[in-house]
């Protein structure tokens, strides 16, 4: 189960995690998980995760070395 907090800071391990766990959903059908404030939609075939953001004003100096939003 992984649950999604209002005001929680997504970045590093955390975010190669969410994008690891969307990628299992792709590779084994019938794979899934119990995902709590997140919302799963298909696009051209393919499974994507998706949750709602608010971005901080100054979101550049919360992100690691070489990180983007």
């Amino acid at each position: 189960m992984l649950c999604v907090v209002p005001g929680e800071i997504w970045g590093g391990a955390v975010l190669r995690y969410f994008s690891a766990l969307e990628e299992g959903i792709n590779l084994l059908p019938g794979f899934a998980p119990e995902l709590q404030g997140v919302y799963i939609e298909e696009h051209d075939g393919r499974k994507q995760v998706w949750c709602y953001v608010i971005k901080p004003r100054d979101a550049q100096s919360i992100l690691l070395k070489g990180e983007k939003l």
